[in-house]
């Protein structure tokens, strides 16, 4: 999963479980009803097909990191002070590794942002991408930049809502702490 591509994922998720095995509908439903189960099962391969290949790489980006701070000196410490094996792994294990992978968080996100634009036309989905992509085809510079800077926009908040988020997964990372 983590070597395909969205739209080869896209592709596959179309044909095998829209089109094949008859799961999802092959493109979204139309409308504005966007909280009944049939919007949301339409939505569901799209999601599938930005998401499964991020997911597969957290997690085994998690786990080469899980694997590497659970041998260091403070996880036997920790273990010794009477911790099970779960709680020590939960309190202290995944919060020194959560600081490694934070950051990759952002170029993630872009990159699925930038992923829709070809699985929203894919799977006839009315969003920003297609506006984008409109956009640049009719030569709408002005809406063109405007979603560009609202993109810009987009992953500066993403930037400083991960940056804010170290201290709450690392008390040690705060900000002006002395």
């Amino acid at each position: 999963m983590i070597s395909l591509p969205s739209i080869v994922l896209g592709l596959l998720i179309q044909y095998f479980a829209c089109y094949k095995w008859g799961w999802f509908p092959i493109i979204m439903d139309s409308g504005y009803d966007y909280f009944s189960w049939s919007m949301f099962k339409s939505m569901l391969p799209a999601v599938f097909a930005l998401c499964l290949g991020s997911i597969a790489g957290y997690a085994r980006f998690t786990r080469a990191e899980l694997a590497e701070v659970l041998t260091n000196d403070f996880m036997l410490l920790a273990r010794t002070k009477g911790l099970t094996r779960g709680q020590a792994t939960i309190r202290h294990a995944m919060r020194n590794s959560m600081v490694v992978i934070f950051p990759s968080i952002l170029s993630e996100f872009i990159s699925v942002l930038s992923g829709s634009l070809i699985i929203e036309s894919m799977f006839s989905i009315p969003g920003v991408g297609r506006l984008y992509l409109d956009s640049i085809t009719y030569q709408d510079y002005d809406f063109f930049m405007l979603l560009s800077g609202f993109y810009c926009l987009v992953g500066l908040v993403a930037g400083i809502v991960i940056d804010i988020s170290y201290g709450f997964i690392d008390p040690r990372i705060r900000m002006g702490a002395k």
